[in-house]
């Protein structure tokens, strides 16, 4: 199966492998096995950098499904030459990654991360606190916790995210130096 997706987070496993974290515009939340990632000659390295928006092929594996023939579509080279524009956009992928289901599509958080990883890349940088704290919301919504912090009396973000991803984030304590 063919599909696109936003690469959110890459784990080693094994000597050659790495297991990859995207979110894919066909299935939603995916964990996937690159396999000979770390080999010298390995062409899919590049192509699987995080946050890069990426087209493979998806073969069905034992434990992952696996990787096959991923060319990358969007490299986003701005944001990925900048500290704080890579901090923000971590943050949103952190509490992704830790409230996710996989395999359930949702057409409008697709949306969502695209627009969010062009929206950070090509921004200028005196807009970039600003725009955090907006998508902060505008994630929210997608997610469908808009009016849950009020309901809940927590009027900090900050800790409602945490509390919702069960933990601190390690991504939040960044974009707090970084974006002040």
């Amino acid at each position: 199966m063919r599909t696109r997706a936003i690469v959110i987070k890459r784990q080693h496993f094994g000597e050659h492998d790495q297991v990859v974290t995207c979110y894919c515009e066909d299935t939603g939340a995916t964990r996937a096995l690159a396999r000979g990632i770390y080999r010298p000659k390995s062409v899919q390295s590049l192509h699987l950098d995080q946050f890069n928006l990426i087209e493979f092929e998806m073969i069905p594996g034992r434990l992952y499904p696996i990787i096959a023939s991923a060319h990358v579509v969007q490299q986003y080279p701005t944001l990925k030459s900048d500290i704080k524009r890579l901090a923000a956009v971590n943050f949103f992928m952190e509490v992704l990654d830790r409230i996710m289901f996989e395999n359930e599509k949702d057409e409008k958080l697709w949306g969502f991360l695209t627009g969010l990883v062009n929206e950070f890349d090509r921004i200028d940088e005196t807009e970039l606190a600003n725009t955090f704290l907006i998508q902060r919301q505008k994630f929210l919504e997608v997610l469908g916790y808009a009016d849950a912090p009020a309901h809940m009396g927590m009027h900090n973000l900050d800790v409602f995210f945490e509390y919702l991803t069960r933990g601190p984030l390690n991504s939040l304590r960044l974009v707090r130096e970084v974006l002040k």
